[in-house]
């Protein structure tokens, strides 16, 4: 928890929308920047030009197709990140009220 806060959150943070998305939006986005050599430091960087774009604009509708283009093709991890990205992208567009919360009472 603690090297999330310190190494991954500072970055997204800079993202301009960052305060302006929902709580599972953002932590779509550090899912995200978790898994890379780069880890949350890929906005703006030319090799993250698509989801940079989609985030400049708040093109939502093409937040899946984006995840998805970040699966390192042909390697052995292939398989296993476009699952990942599916699930990023789909906890990135649920509406925060259809999230399922367990009650702690």
């Amino acid at each position: 928890m603690m090297q999330l806060e310190k190494s991954y959150l500072p970055p997204l943070q800079k993202i301009p929308v960052w305060n302006e998305l929902k709580t599972n939006q953002q932590g779509a986005l550090l899912s995200f920047g978790y898994n890379f050599i780069l880890g949350a430091n890929f906005y703006g960087v030319s090799n993250f030009q698509t989801i940079t774009r989609v985030l400049q604009k708040k093109q939502w509708d093409q937040i899946e197709e984006t995840f998805v283009k970040y699966i390192n093709p042909a390697s052995n991890a292939e398989a296993g990140l476009r699952c990942r990205r599916l699930v990023e992208a789909k906890l990135f567009l649920t509406q925060v009220d259809q999230l399922h919360l367990k009650s702690t009472n």
